[in-house]
């Protein structure tokens, strides 16, 4: 398996999410670069359920520059517990090694204002990741970007580097508000899932259809 790299894209701009009738099944999103290209796996990447596609740079008005001109790109938002852990942080394992860059989610579209969870920033600490943070819900154009690979696809794999990363941050106990929750999580019956395999990702994990954040 080939190491988990970056890429460095100069005058990006990183566009918000968006859901239209014309793409069904499709969260239209992604980074383009300085020549109005689409940047390879900018959008949401898995193997099934929801599918990430580029998004038509016309849904949006010219992009502005952002206060920051440096950033990493973190992909697509969710707060939804689990998604937050595995897909929000697929690239998380590059950010830590750069605390001073901003940390850039590419958040719905009417997002404007929304803020990470006091819960989600508190898994970022579990984690050791101190870079600012923000959601990005109008297009923001970088001088920098950075591309880390994503560590884990939803839901067929994840890389040795990424495991590495989780592992190496395992030692200290999860803040109280957050054992609560995954205890009441253990305690929920499972669903029965009858004759075969259930299909993974059948019924969509919302990213966010509304101005309301999902929470778990």
């Amino acid at each position: 398996m080939d190491s988990l790299s970056v890429r460095l894209i100069k005058n990006s701009v990183v566009y918000p999410t968006i859901r239209v009738a014309s793409h069904p099944g499709k969260l239209l999103m992604g980074v383009y670069d300085e020549d109005d290209n689409y940047v390879d796996d900018s959008a949401l990447n898995r193997r099934s359920g929801e599918q990430g596609a580029p998004v038509p740079r016309d849904l949006f008005p010219v992009a502005a520059d952002s206060d920051a001109p440096e950033a990493i790109y973190a992909g697509t938002l969710y707060f939804h517990f689990g998604h937050f852990l595995l897909e929000s942080l697929a690239r998380a394992w590059y950010a830590h090694q750069y605390p001073d860059v901003p940390f850039v989610w590419a958040g719905a579209h009417t997002w404007q204002g929304v803020e990470l969870k006091p819960w989600q920033s508190e898994i970022l600490d579990i984690l050791m990741i101190k870079n600012p943070t923000r959601i990005i819900a109008d297009p923001a154009r970088f001088e920098l970007l950075h591309i880390p690979d994503i560590g884990y696809r939803y839901d067929d794999r994840f890389h040795p580097q990424a495991r590495e990363f989780w592992a190496t941050r395992r030692s200290g106990s999860w803040p109280p508000a957050l054992a609560v929750a995954q205890q009441d999580r253990e305690r929920r019956p499972r669903p029965q899932l009858g004759l075969g395999r259930a299909a993974a990702g059948g019924s969509r994990v919302d990213h966010g259809t509304s101005g309301n954040p999902q929470h778990s």
